[in-house]
């Protein structure tokens, strides 16, 4: 995970988190405050998690789990409360999109526009 050593550098260590999830995209709105985002490893139902750190990344807590299968790759913050997570699933030929929406820090996040995109036919 990343993590704040001193006001202007960051740095990168692996975890292996409790719960087993990869991690795609990390934000943070301030030293202190970030969010990150991935898929449990099994990939199943109800794998797409947003995690939260509130002590530049000493600390990791599962803020959210999706409710969906698909994986939650990118994560971003426009101001400490005001943020947004997408991701995707494939299907055979056929894509999965969502993207959420949070206004409360992620304390809740809602579902915006899923779309389905099917690839085309080639022969």
């Amino acid at each position: 995970m990343v993590s704040q050593e001193n006001d202007a550098a960051y740095s990168y260590e692996e975890k292996i988190y409790k719960d087993g999830a990869n991690i795609y995209s990390i934000a943070f709105t301030d030293p202190n405050n970030g969010w990150a985002v991935g898929v449990m490893d099994s990939y199943s139902v109800n794998s797409g998690v947003v995690f939260h750190t509130n002590d530049g990344g000493k600390t990791w807590n599962l803020q959210f789990k999706s409710g969906t299968a698909m994986k939650l790759n990118s994560i971003g913050f426009t101001d400490a409360y005001n943020g947004w997570a997408s991701g995707m699933r494939t299907v055979g030929n056929t894509t999965f999109e969502i993207s959420l929406v949070t206004t409360d820090a992620g304390e809740t996040w809602e579902e915006q526009n899923q779309a389905r995109l099917s690839a085309p036919n080639t022969y």
